[in-house]
C-alpha cells in the first residue's frame, strides 16, 4: 500500500520534531551548541516538512535570497538541512519532500535552487548538478611576499555590515556565484563564541574604500606554533588593497602561524602572496536545480555586445514547464525568452545548471552527453555563457 504524505509549513508545535529528524541526520550539528546555528537563529517561514498522519518523516530549510551571475543577482531559494527520520530513509520520502519544495520555490518566484549536497548521486536524480566550488585556504605568514603598507587602514565593528555592503556588492557584480547577502548570511561573518572579530576598511590614494577584512585569532596550532587567523570575510577591489591586508597579516608572523580564509577556485591571492605560499585545504563543491529556465536565463545578465536569437529544448524528466522548446533573445546585456521555435540544441536540465553559472564549458557537457549540439551552437554557447568561475564563501 503507497503511503500518503503531507508538505507544508512546519510550525512551531512540530519544530521539536524537526529538532529531533536533524540530530538524527546530522548529529555532529548538535554537539558544542551547534544547535543555536540551525534552529534558534532561522526564520521559521523557512521551514518544510513531509508528514505521514501526524508523524513528521523529514523536513528541510529553503531561505529565499539572490546569487549574482553575469552581474545580476538571481532570486534563488538556498537549502539546508535536508533530513529524513531514522525510521522513514529508503522510501522515497527525501525524493517526494525535494520535489514539493522545487515546486513551491518556483511558485515563490525564485527560477534557481542551490545547495551544498551531502550526496551527488541524490540531488542529480532530483535534476542538480555540480556548478561552482567554495575552497578553502591557508597561507603561511613567514612566506608571504608582499610588504605594501601604502594604503590607510581604519578600523571599524565587524558588526557594521553596511561598511562592507558595497564593496562586497562591487565584488559580486564582476563574479559569478556569491551570495546576494541578507542578514542571515552578513551576521555569520561577526558573530564568535570566544574572540572578538575586528575588521578593517582599506583606502586607496583617493581616500576612496579599496577592500575590506574581517578576522579573529584563531585555535592554537602544534607546540612552539603560533594560533591560526580565520579570516572572516574579506573583499578587494584592487591589489594595492589585497597586498596591504596581506602586509597586515604578515606583521603577526611573530606570534601567529597562518590564516585561512573560504575563496575562489582561481584566488588572486595566490599570486599577490608568493610562490607556493598558500595550500588548499579543501574543494567544496554546490549544486545548482534549474526551477524555471525561462525565468532563471531572463533574470541573470550576459555581455552587453551579444545580440542575435537561439532556440533550444531541455530533457527535463520532472518538471514539463522547462521543457520547451523556448527561443533566448539576447540585446543590451539582458534576455528574453518566449515559447516555440526549431531546437538548435537539445540540453539536459542538469546540464543547463553548469552552462549557466560559467562552471562547464559547452564541449565539457558534450562530452557528458548532457549536451546535443553541433560545433557551431557549441562555439556560440561559449560565447553567451563565459565568465568567471563560480564560487561562493558563504555556507548554508
Amino acid at each position: 500500500m503507497t503511503e500518503t504524505y503531507r508538505y507544508g509549513r512546519i510550525t512551531e508545535r512540530d519544530r521539536a520534531q524537526y529538532t529531533d529528524v536533524l540530530d538524527q541526520s546530522f548529529p555532529d550539528l548538535f554537539r558544542h551548541d551547534n544547535k543555536n546555528h540551525w534552529i534558534d537563529r532561522e526564520d521559521p517561514s523557512t521551514f518544510r516538512g513531509l508528514w505521514s498522519g501526524d508523524r513528521l518523516v523529514g523536513g528541510l530549510m529553503n531561505l529565499p535570497c539572490g546569487q549574482w551571475f553575469g552581474g545580476r543577482s538571481v532570486p534563488m531559494g538556498a537549502v539546508r538541512g535536508v533530513a529524513v527520520a531514522s525510521e522513514s530513509r529508503g522510501g522515497g520520502v527525501a525524493t517526494r519532500l525535494m520535489d514539493e519544495m522545487l515546486r513551491e520555490t518556483r511558485a515563490q518566484g525564485m527560477p534557481i535552487s542551490t545547495l551544498y549536497p551531502a550526496t551527488h548521486t541524490f540531488y542529480r536524480k532530483l535534476g542538480y548538478e555540480i556548478a561552482g566550488t567554495q575552497c578553502h585556504y591557508e597561507l603561511d605568514l613567514q612566506r608571504i611576499v608582499a610588504r605594501n603598507r601604502r594604503a590607510k587602514l581604519v578600523s571599524f565593528e565587524a558588526t557594521d555590515f553596511a561598511m562592507r555592503e558595497g564593496i562586497y556588492r562591487l565584488v559580486a557584480g564582476r563574479t559569478n556565484g556569491l551570495v546576494d547577502r541578507s542578514p542571515w548570511f552578513w551576521e555569520p561573518t561577526a558573530a564568535s563564541k570566544a574572540m572578538k572579530v575586528r575588521g578593517y576598511v582599506v583606502l586607496g590614494e583617493s581616500g576612496d574604500p579599496e577592500g575590506y577584512f574581517v578576522y579573529e585569532a584563531g585555535e592554537k596550532g602544534r607546540p612552539h606554533e603560533g594560533y591560526r587567523i580565520a579570516v572572516r570575510d574579506w573583499m578587494f577591489l584592487t591589489r594595492n588593497a589585497a597586498e596591504r591586508a596581506l602586509a597586515f597579516f604578515a606583521d603577526y608572523r611573530s606570534v601567529a602561524s597562518s590564516i585561512h580564509w573560504w575563496g575562489a577556485p582561481v584566488e588572486p591571492m595566490e599570486v599577490i602572496a608568493g610562490e607556493e605560499a598558500i595550500s588548499i585545504k579543501l574543494h567544496h563543491p554546490w549544486m545548482v536545480r534549474m526551477v524555471d529556465v525561462p525565468r532563471a536565463l531572463e533574470a541573470r545578465g550576459y555581455r552587453g555586445d551579444l545580440e542575435g536569437r537561439i532556440s533550444f529544448a531541455i530533457e527535463d524528466d520532472r518538471f514539463e514547464w522547462n521543457r520547451g522548446p523556448f527561443t533566448l533573445t539576447l540585446k543590451g546585456g539582458r534576455a528574453h525568452v518566449e515559447d516555440g521555435g526549431t531546437p538548435a540544441f537539445t540540453i539536459d536540465v542538469r546540464g543547463l545548471a553548469p552552462l549557466y553559472t560559467s562552471y562547464s564549458s559547452p564541449n565539457d557537457l558534450a562530452l557528458l552527453d548532457l549536451l546535443d549540439a553541433d560545433a557551431e551552437t557549441r562555439a556560440e554557447l561559449a560565447g553567451i555563457f563565459a565568465g568567471p568561475v563560480p564560487w561562493m564563501v558563504d555556507a548554508f
